[in-house]
């Protein structure tokens, strides 16, 4: 009965959320889910991707040129590694 009244909490919210000018999340996951001290799900950080975007389009350049970066130092380390590596 908890887990179907979570999930009642969610549809509520994003029904809401979908009736105003966001029309959108745009990242829910579970670390966007609190729950509060009467058990009720909230959903947090809605709309914070239409900031990030305008941002991110700026940067699209720098941000390719990092996440390659980032690719090649983590291909170099995993080929030195002996282990399970969970990233």
């Amino acid at each position: 009965m908890f887990k179907i009244s979570l999930m009642h909490d969610i549809v509520k919210g994003m029904a809401f959320l979908h009736s105003t000018d966001l029309h959108s999340h745009g990242s829910l996951k579970s670390s966007n889910c609190v729950v509060d001290s009467r058990f009720v799900l909230k959903v947090t950080d809605f709309g914070l991707h239409q900031l990030r975007r305008s941002t991110e389009d700026a940067d699209i350049e720098s941000y390719a040129y990092w996440q390659s970066k980032l690719f090649l130092v983590v291909k170099s380390f995993l080929r030195y590694y002996n282990g399970k590596l969970y990233l």
